[in-house]
């Protein structure tokens, strides 16, 4: 899984609150601590926006729980932070389907067909 979030410099702080928010919920992923500490490294911060251009990334290697534990933390973030965009990759390395995430409009649109996944 990889992709970013499209946002302005000052709303990383909420941002990193609410990913950070989300390793509480762990239990309703069926996520030990050791997955989420794991999971939450995949998250990266710039120090500095790049030409007024504030992104926060995402990429990682993971199991079907980790996915939706991820959605989760997005899905939260589209809906709490206004104007924010961005596109996610979902992937799988052996059979090759693939699906997208969308941040638009408060939420987040899926396209593509992961069979038994988000």
């Amino acid at each position: 899984m990889r992709g970013f979030i499209d946002c302005d410099e000052e709303d990383w702080s909420v941002i990193r609150r609410i990913v950070a928010d989300h390793s509480a919920r762990s239990a309703e992923f069926f996520l030990g601590a050791d997955q989420v500490d794991l999971y939450m490294e995949g998250w990266i911060y710039p120090e500095t926006a790049i030409n007024g251009a504030g992104h926060v990334f995402f990429g990682a290697a993971m199991r079907v729980q980790g996915v939706q534990f991820v959605f989760s933390q997005i899905s939260a973030v589209a809906n709490a932070v206004e104007e924010v965009s961005g596109l996610f990759l979902v992937s799988d390395d052996e059979d090759g389907d693939s699906i997208f995430w969308k941040i638009e409009s408060g939420g987040v649109a899926v396209s593509g067909d992961l069979p038994g996944r988000l």
